[in-house]
């Protein structure tokens, strides 16, 4: 349709480009913009500067692959955020290299710094460099210059560790080889007794001066110490045994170097005699000893008998002899009243104590009393030795009569035993007892003991294999922990599992002898501290993330939505953390009572606002049925202010709270209908208004036409009255084309009213009125071509079609019509400002012009 103006253009270039001289091509901008970019190097400054000047995204691209550090970087990245995303984008991924390289950077010298601190650590544990090797795994890849630091503080923790091993093994053995030489001293080479002893003794030393010996369990040191102690006094003990025997040797062999004639046989005894004891008896000593004896007495004479040779005294000073008697005689007397009560045992005591005071001087009185106290304890004596030897047969035969008896081991042991003890207060009361006596009641307590014996030789043995039982348990143990100390990343619950299990193997061994138990119960429990001091170091850990799990589910809010799914994670954790490290029971059930207190009180509280939830929504429920309600009620009645009222039940419908999912629905689907409904009758209420105001304002154009229409054809006389009068029954209404049909109405009324007043006045000199209708009719006629121009330039603008006749017109006026919309700061016309510009235009106008306004009039109000 424009294609003419296109023509024009056309030519019109075509004669310009023809009648243009030829000027010279310019170079490519951005190819120059591009070179220059390239031509920038490593110049970062310069690249940053014109990457931010530069227009082409090819040469900012160019100039951006230069610029490397984070302040420019930054810069970049804020200037073309929102201008070149190529840019952008690769500004931030270096950006996000040079974090991640920082945050490795930080996280490889926080591990060397830990690294540094572990190796002044007096108590170097190995969960600690556990920890630091995960830390440093997780870092991976590190750059070869970190590395480089910390490597050689791993090897050194690493050279602690296996010094720590290696110590606590070289304690361990040193004490078990300790015990072994205590065990079996007796049977070993003093000498080799000796050296190995000093060579034990040397290991403990270099071990007391280690520096890793914080580390060592304490037990151990001194377990180590105390059997050091003890092996070095059996070796004294040893030593001083081996001088005896050796001291006995010599003097023996300078005896029988020495001639028969020159010894004297009771001066030998006494010299043998004088010499230090032995432990135990020397067959071969005696016998040599007797044979040389034998020789000495062969060649001398017989000898005298020697008086035993009385302990030399001191000179005593002079004897207070009243005293000594007045001594005696209460001695006297309490002999005398031992016997009266029968006490044989303190009668003899005091008998004994007056033998020693046989030096007093006695009266004849005395002398008599004393005689007879002696007759009568004599006769006392052999009554209870006769008594004695009764109750000595009737112990024998009850011995005799226990081996035919099936007795608990324990019940015969205890009857064997009070034999003994009645035995004994016999040889105390009645007097030592015969020989024959006392070995036929000591065989008989013997055969009758047999039982027992053999049962603590089971026992015994029983003990023996439970002691050995323990120790391969404690083998056992030590080589976990020297495995798990190994290993990088223990299991931690299988180490659990496994110290439980010791535990439990530990009880249930059988007893074993009471020494040997103490030795092997600190070197199991020296074992187990190996497994369970780093066990109990991960299980505190383990507590405090199970505390802070705890805090977390007392910290998390009911009322939030994700609170659900934030538990459940909790918990998924929390069961996740008890698979793989369990707790002690009483520990762990603890914890998850108050885990799942938190937990309970969560839901709780989450029930609890669920309810005043549903109560809540049950309460909107109901105002939105009564607005549902309300609202039909409304869309039922012709109510003036029934727009109002929807608005109003529309704002309270926002206002309403939700209701229950299950009824959300139904209540929507009501509340729609309802306002479908409405919006229906406010459509036809609003129709019908609209076509009423359609109406009146055709009638009011009718009329305003029929006035100047009368004015035209010099008919007006005496119509003009009706005009107004069907004017004034339309009346006029508060709209500006309103007030644009009253105007045009009141100028067409007064033009005819001014020529009716020249008709009447038959060519009277009143010639204003005529001119004024005549002006009128003169603007009718002028208005015409206006008229019919702006009725085209409405059609164009509503695409509504045109005569045919005007086709050429029309198409002219599209172009102005085109260019006065494309024109800038043009603001939109509305539908009423045309209609009101053209019913304005009062003009003279034939059918087909009044059907076109009035077919406009019917577009523009509708």
């Amino acid at each position: 349709m424009f294609d003419f103006l296109f023509k024009r253009a056309a030519k019109k270039n075509a004669a310009t480009v023809l009648s243009t001289p030829a000027a010279p091509v310019a170079a490519d901008p951005r190819q120059s913009a591009r070179e220059r970019a390239a031509s920038l190097g490593a110049d970062e400054s310069a690249s940053v500067d014109f990457l931010l000047a530069c227009e082409f995204a090819d040469a900012r691209l160019i100039a951006a692959q230069t610029i490397q550090s984070e302040s420019a970087l930054r810069r970049v990245l804020r200037a073309m955020r929102n201008t070149d995303r190529r840019v952008a984008r690769l500004m931030q991924a270096r950006l996000d290299v040079l974090t991640s390289q920082s945050q490795l950077a930080s996280a490889t010298a926080a591990c060397t710094e830990a690294a540094q601190q572990l190796l002044v650590e007096p108590r170097l544990l190995p969960n600690q460099v556990s920890e630091l090797d995960r830390r440093w795994a997780a870092l991976q890849p590190v750059p070869e210059s970190m590395q480089n630091a910390f490597h050689p503080l791993r090897q050194q923790l690493g050279a602690r560790l296996a010094a720590q091993a290696a110590l606590q093994r070289t304690l361990i053995d040193a004490a078990s080889e300790l015990d072994t030489l205590r065990a079996d001293a007796d049977s070993l080479d003093l000498a080799v007794l000796a050296e190995r002893f000093a060579t034990l003794e040397s290991d403990i030393v270099r071990c007391r001066s280690s520096a890793e010996l914080p580390t060592v369990p304490r037990q151990l040191l001194q377990q180590c110490e105390q059997a050091a102690a003890a092996l070095q006094d059996r070796l004294v003990v040893l030593q001083r045994q081996q001088q005896a025997l050796a001291s006995r040797v010599d003097l023996l062999e300078q005896w029988e170097a020495a001639a028969p004639d020159a010894l004297d046989a009771t001066d030998l005894q006494r010299q043998w005699r004088d010499q230090a004891a032995l432990p135990f008896a020397d067959s071969a000593l005696e016998d040599r000893l007797a044979e040389l004896l034998q020789r000495v007495r062969g060649v001398q004479p017989a000898p005298l008998a020697i008086k035993p040779k009385q302990p030399i005294s001191e000179p005593v000073a002079a004897v207070d002899h009243s005293a000594l008697h007045e001594r005696f005689m209460q001695t006297l007397a309490a002999l005398t009243e031992a016997l009266t009560d029968g006490a044989l045992q303190a009668a003899t005591e005091a008998d004994r104590q007056l033998r020693a005071l046989a030096t007093v001087s006695l009266s004849p009185d005395e002398t008599s009393a004393l005689a007879s106290a002696r007759a009568e304890l004599v006769r006392l004596q052999s009554w209870a030795r006769w008594g004695g030897n009764i109750s000595r047969e009737e112990l024998q035969k009850a011995a005799e009569a226990l081996s035919q008896q099936s007795l608990a081991v324990t019940e015969l042991a205890k009857r064997v035993g009070s034999l003994r003890e009645r035995w004994k207060s016999l040889d105390r009361s009645a007097g030592p007892a015969p020989k024959e006596l006392w070995q036929g009641f000591d065989t008989a307590c013997t055969a009758a003991y047999a039982p027992v014996a053999a049962h603590f030789a089971e026992l015994s043995i029983a003990r023996q294999a439970n002691a050995e039982q323990l120790q391969l348990l404690i083998d056992k143990v030590d080589a976990e922990a020297d495995s798990v100390a190994q290993r990088a990343t223990p299991d931690w619950k299988a180490v659990a599992v496994f110290c439980q299990r010791c535990r439990q193997q530990m009880a249930r061994i059988g007893p074993i002898e009471r020494r040997a138990k103490k030795r092997l119960q600190a070197d199991f429990d020296i074992a187990v501290a190996r497994l369970e001091m780093p066990l109990a170091t991960v299980q505190a850990r383990q507590v405090s993330e199970r505390e802070r799990l705890i805090a977390e589910a007392e910290a998390l809010d009911p009322a939030a939505r994700g609170a659900l799914d934030a538990l459940k994670s909790l918990q998924e954790r929390w069961q996740e953390q008890a698979r793989v490290m369990p707790l002690e029971r009483q520990l762990e059930q603890t914890l998850w009572q108050r885990f799942r207190g938190a937990r309970d009180s969560v839901f709780a509280q989450r029930k609890q606002a669920t309810a005043v939830a549903d109560a809540q929504r049950q309460i909107n429920l109901e105002i939105r049925q009564a607005l549902c309600a309300r609202l039909e009620s409304v869309a039922q009645q012709n109510d003036a202010d029934g727009a109002a009222v929807a608005a109003e039940i529309a704002r309270q419908w926002q206002q309403a709270g939700l209701v229950a999912r299950g009824q959300e629905a139904s209540i929507n689907t009501r509340y729609r209908k309802a306002c479908d409904a409405m919006t229906a009758r406010l459509e036809t209420e609003r129709a019908a208004k609209g076509a009423s105001l359609r109406q009146a304002v055709l009638h009011r154009l009718a009329l305003c036409k029929r006035a100047e229409q009368l004015l035209l054809t010099n008919r007006s006389v005496g119509e003009c009255n009706l005009l107004q009068q069907q004017w004034e029954e339309i009346g006029v209404g508060q709209t500006a084309i309103d007030q644009t049909l009253q105007r045009r109405f009141e100028r067409a009324i007064g033009a005819c009213q001014a020529h009716d007043t020249a008709v009447e006045n038959n060519g009277a000199p009143a010639v204003a009125p005529d001119v004024v209708a005549h002006d009128y009719r003169a603007t009718l006629q002028r208005n015409t071509v206006l008229l019919a121009r702006e009725v085209l330039r409405l059609e164009i603008v509503l695409s509504l079609p045109s005569p045919a006749a005007d086709a050429q017109e029309r198409l002219q006026l599209q172009v102005d019509v085109l260019r006065a919309t494309l024109a800038a700061g043009q603001r939109p016309v509305s539908h009423a400002a045309r209609l009101q510009g053209l019913f304005e235009i009062a003009a003279v106008s034939d059918a087909a012009l009044d059907a076109r306004v009035a077919r406009l009039a019917e577009q523009l109000l509708h």
